[in-house]
């Protein structure tokens, strides 16, 4: 595994929260400054077709953590049980959800700034 392919998982969040394309490959040419797009795009999907990240769903194909890190607590590293890929798929949508409900009050005063708008034009 080359530096870059090591450097692009750990700026992905750990809390399986995803990143997009374009906010990773700033954070990377920060590390990087010579990296062009094209490497870029390889190196992601590499690790895609390795099972390491995962595509995300919204503009720009944005990437997730496969598997979240396994915490630690007190100074001692959490068990971590091999998980299906339903049971990281349950985790995925339980976190969103729990994203999508401590937003909800921005989302629905965002719909009505909208629908304000459009009546009063």
């Amino acid at each position: 595994m080359n530096e870059l392919e090591q450097a692009l998982p750990a700026l992905v969040p750990v809390d399986c929260s995803n990143i997009g394309n374009q906010s990773l490959l700033g954070r990377l040419k920060e590390q990087f400054p010579q990296l062009r797009e094209e490497a870029f795009c390889a190196v992601r999907d590499g690790l895609i077709d390795q099972g390491v990240l995962y595509k995300g769903r919204g503009l720009g194909c944005p990437v997730l953590r496969a598997q979240p890190v396994a915490s630690v607590t007190k100074g001692k590293a959490a068990k971590v049980q091999p998980a299906s890929g339903i049971e990281d798929m349950k985790k995925i949508l339980w976190a969103t959800a729990d994203k999508l409900r401590a937003n909800i009050s921005s989302y629905k005063m965002e719909i009505l700034q909208h629908r304000v708008t459009a009546c009063l034009k």
